[in-house]
């Protein structure tokens, strides 16, 4: 049976772990991502994996297919992972940044304006 991959050293690859993001770095990350500069960023990187879906449509003979399907593989995932790993730390600023559940805001369902006040029913 196959071992889980999840679980697997790889720094006996010469591969560190992971890096961690701690608050206030998430903090400074979460604000660029709201910054106009970051949707400019998002647009170019966008547009490198439009290029490289036209460099594969355009390839010919079987090598040249196969290499701009391995580029165009190898960028799509490292696109795909880089806004999930964002969307990852935006999320756990927002629940940082929360103070729903303390003793001054103690966690209480949402209501529809109409039944505001009736919680204690």
């Amino acid at each position: 049976m196959e071992e889980n991959r999840e679980a697997r050293d790889v720094s006996v690859y010469g591969i560190d772990e992971l890096s961690k993001i701690d608050i206030r770095e998430r903090h400074i990350l979460v604000s660029y991502i709201r910054n106009e500069g970051f949707g400019i960023l998002q647009r170019i990187m966008e547009d490198s994996l439009k290029t490289l879906n036209q460099n594969l449509i355009k390839a010919t003979g079987v090598d040249a297919i196969i290499s701009a399907h391995a580029e165009v593989n190898g960028a799509n995932k490292f696109y795909h992972t880089f806004i999930r790993m964002l969307q990852e730390e935006t999320m756990l600023a927002g629940q940082e940044g929360s103070t729903v559940g303390t003793i001054e805001n103690p966690e209480r369902p949402a209501y529809m304006p109409d039944f505001e006040g009736q919680e204690s029913l």
